[in-house]
């Protein structure tokens, strides 16, 4: 589908075919064009439409609309979009709305439309709760202000929930930053840190600290079962399985009261050999497990930074490239969500990095 330029002498409208108004013309006379059931919307649809579900930019020539929400569900010419350039003759539709986009070439002789007229459904008025009058006119100062603290609670909710999911991203973040700050420091320089110590050996330090191990996890089987059943999940519910996970195999800091028997080294023995064997094939998978999720979210990073060809049609790109060949930017939100994941996606391959080289250290 090619987008096509239009005379601008008089502006385009969009022709109510599914849906019951008095005025079934409706100019498309704001370069933000809104569409939903709320009070501010320049085309008001009733049944169970958000306050704003859709908007057509109108720029120039040009005519673009972009769906704000997942539901309703945006067609033209009866393929689902996410966002499309508009033509003549095209057929968009809402929920249980039509419109056909008229962009007509000469002066336009229409008589002036409310912006806001609402459009029902197709059902009589008094089986529809939510039925308006055809224009605010007829409406009472008390109804207006009810109309209006409705529609503000219901974005109000709406912001709550994106707040909520934006909060739910950083606690991962700050989550992975937490485990990767606890976990054992790299060693550039090549030395062992068992060097470090005079009047120790080496031997020694690494039989301590495996004890210290073995002590930790003999007190916490079960840690061990669950996490190793968890592997597998999504990977929404894998960065916080990844970030248990971490903290379980970072080496814990006895108590100063701890007795001597316990600081300086279990005997093998009293170990629960298979359990401790098992951590140890925990531990040495969890590397490639952060380092996979790492390159998953950067991947992730990516096709949000392309956001508009992936995110629609990609089979048809005249559906999303601009008339000048330019493809529309990704939104404020969607950049920022990218940075975060580039940036969490960083954290997680240098927490694997520390893992790794953590587990060298005592191997050896």
């Amino acid at each position: 589908m090619e987008h096509r330029a239009h005379n601008d002498g008089a502006l385009p409208y969009l022709e109510v075919v599914r849906g019951i108004t008095r005025f079934p013309r409706r100019e498309l006379r704001s370069e933000r064009f809104l569409i939903g059931s709320g009070a501010s919307c320049h085309l008001r649809l009733g049944g169970n439409v958000p306050p704003i579900c859709c908007v057509i930019h109108r720029e120039g020539t040009s005519l673009w609309i972009d769906a704000l929400l997942p539901d309703p569900e945006l067609f033209v010419n009866d393929r689902r979009v996410e966002g499309a350039y508009l033509n003549d003759g095209d057929r968009v539709r809402i929920g249980d709305f039509e419109f056909v986009v008229r962009i007509p070439a000469g002066p336009s002789h229409a008589a002036t439309v409310p912006d806001n007229a609402p459009v029902d459904t197709h059902v009589r008025p008094e089986e529809h709760e939510g039925f308006a009058p055809d224009h605010l006119g007829s409406l009472t100062v008390d109804e207006l202000i009810d109309r209006l603290e409705a529609d503000l609670q219901l974005l109000r909710q709406e912001r709550q929930r994106r707040q909520d999911g934006a909060a739910t991203l950083l606690e991962a973040i700050r989550r992975i930053r937490a485990a990767s700050e606890a976990a054992p420091p790299s060693n550039e320089g090549g030395a062992d840190m068992e060097d470090e110590l005079p009047g120790s050996s080496a031997g020694g330090e690494v039989d301590a600290e495996r004890a210290e191990e073995r002590h930790r996890d003999s007190a916490r089987p079960d840690k061990s079962r669950r996490d190793r059943d968890a592997r597998g999940t999504a990977v929404d519910s894998g960065i916080s399985t990844s970030v248990d996970e971490d903290r379980s195999i970072t080496p814990a800091v006895l108590p100063a009261d701890s007795a001597p028997a316990e600081r300086g080294g279990t005997p093998a023995e009293d170990i629960d050999i298979d359990a401790a064997a098992d951590d140890d094939r925990a531990a040495s998978e969890t590397p490639g497990r952060l380092a996979r999720l790492a390159a998953e979210l950067r991947q992730i990073a990516l096709l949000i930074e392309a956001a508009e060809p992936t995110r629609r049609d990609p089979a048809d790109r005249s559906s999303h490239v601009r008339s000048d060949g330019r493809i529309p930017p990704a939104t404020t939100v969607d950049r920022y969500v990218a940075a975060r994941l580039a940036v969490l996606a960083d954290d997680l391959e240098r927490l694997g990095t520390q893992l790794a080289r953590g587990r060298r250290r005592r191997v050896a």
